[in-house]
């Protein structure tokens, strides 16, 4: 959401607020993890969730994606 303010008649200010994953619900990755191959990395922890999306615990997983949940704000000055 954002929202504009008129100051002058030429100096405006823009507030913007950003919501990520608002209910914090947990994203949860897949059990079967491709090596690349065609061929499954570990067959006996076929179906296991072992983590979420966004989580840093996975091998591969940089933590990028929708983790807990987050809030941004804001503001732009125009002129």
């Amino acid at each position: 959401m954002f929202r504009t303010f008129g100051l002058t008649e030429r100096l405006k200010v823009q507030f913007r607020a950003e919501a990520l994953n608002v209910f914090n619900h947990p994203n949860f990755a897949l059990g079967l993890q491709w090596d690349g191959n065609t061929n499954v990395s570990d067959p006996s922890q076929f179906g296991i969730i072992n983590y979420t999306i966004g989580s840093n615990s996975a091998s591969g997983n940089s933590g990028k994606g929708t983790g807990e949940r987050q809030f941004r704000f804001g503001m732009r000055v125009f002129f």
